[in-house]
């Protein structure tokens, strides 16, 4: 029975997708046309973490080291 919340929570995520005939390729949606740049992941982190004012100085200055 337990399968059943999982399956039907699959179902759910996949509502709207559509698909294509073109080929499968790895997109990177943060990215300008799906190009994985590093600088877009570094800003989707800074977006991600510095939302957060708990962060110590320590955890500043070593997320300020990735760039």
């Amino acid at each position: 029975m337990w399968e059943r919340g999982i399956f039907q929570n699959f179902l759910r995520l996949l509502e709207g997708v559509t698909l294509g005939v073109g080929r499968d390729m790895w997109r990177w949606r943060p990215g300008e046309d799906g190009v994985f740049p590093v600088k877009s992941c570094y800003k989707l982190l800074e977006g991600l973490w510095l939302v957060h004012e708990d962060m110590n100085r320590m955890e500043e200055v070593l997320f300020g080291y990735l760039w």
